[in-house]
């Protein structure tokens, strides 16, 4: 079980500004950014599986939720592609 870092705090009110955690190869970070509301979560994985994709929570934990079940998803529509490929 990955455990979640949060990242990037700002000194004025020591709030995360982001948090990542590690799934295998996988880094999927909730995280601020710019040009896009301060209220406004968005959820990334490197290596390339999500790019700043818009969460609807405005609270970081439940972001993070939603996040892993958003790669979670991704990964198993990855499996059923491979497993229903006839080669």
């Amino acid at each position: 079980m990955s455990e979640w870092k949060n990242k990037f705090r700002r000194s004025d009110d020591d709030e995360a500004k982001s948090s990542e955690a590690k799934y295998g190869c996988f880094r999927l970070c909730v995280h601020h950014y710019i040009g896009y509301p301060n209220d406004m979560w968005l959820a990334s994985c490197y290596p390339g599986l999500l790019d700043r994709v818009r969460l609807e929570s405005k609270n970081l934990e439940e972001a993070k939720c939603q996040a892993k079940a958003m790669l979670q998803v991704k990964l198993e529509e990855a499996l059923k592609s491979i497993a229903n490929s006839k080669t």
